[in-house]
């Protein structure tokens, strides 16, 4: 019997042929508050490829879910320290070090004893005056601050969907 397409679904593997012409994998990465599944995806120009990376990114999601287990127990320190972690593979060395003085120099001092369902709209503007007012750093260095620490907080909020609120980050100019 032939299957429907280029796909590989009845060996049990979520790999496919897009359109495209290049090879999808998904794999799941939990569930939403509603019970939802939720997905990651991998693409690859070949099956073997596309596999290869999704296993990648299954053992990574396992390592940094091990890390964190709940927004209610970790600490945004912690959170900072898993979210580097995962990006650590796709970074270039000279990221991975501007990220991590960034994090210890600015970001930890500041939110690390929070957890991460307290750090609202508010606080987050607060940070930014400080940047700006009391740490007297350029309108640029302060963007590139809070554009790290938005990534952190969606990556808290896939992490843990429902335990926070999506934030709205008013960048200086």
């Amino acid at each position: 019997m032939k299957m429907k397409g280029s796909g590989m679904m009845r060996t049990g593997e979520n790999i496919f042929k897009r359109k495209d012409g290049r090879w999808e994998a998904r794999y799941h990465k939990g569930r939403t508050a509603s019970g939802k599944l939720l997905y990651g995806f991998c693409y690859g120009k070949t099956y073997s490829e596309a596999k290869a990376q999704m296993e990648r990114a299954k053992q990574e999601y396992a390592e940094t879910a091990h890390t964190v287990s709940s927004a209610a127990q970790a600490s945004f320190e912690d959170c900072c320290d898993a979210w580097l972690q995962m990006n650590q593979p796709r970074l270039h060395a000279s990221t991975y070090v501007k990220y991590q003085t960034v994090l210890e120099k600015h970001i930890k001092p500041y939110f690390g004893s929070c957890y991460p369902h307290e750090i609202q709209s508010p606080s987050v503007s607060a940070f930014s005056q400080y940047l700006l007012n009391e740490r007297k750093l350029a309108p640029k260095t302060a963007k590139d601050i809070l554009l790290i620490l938005h990534s952190i907080l969606k990556y808290v909020q896939k992490q843990f969907p429902g335990k926070t609120e999506p934030i709205d980050i008013i960048y200086p100019k």
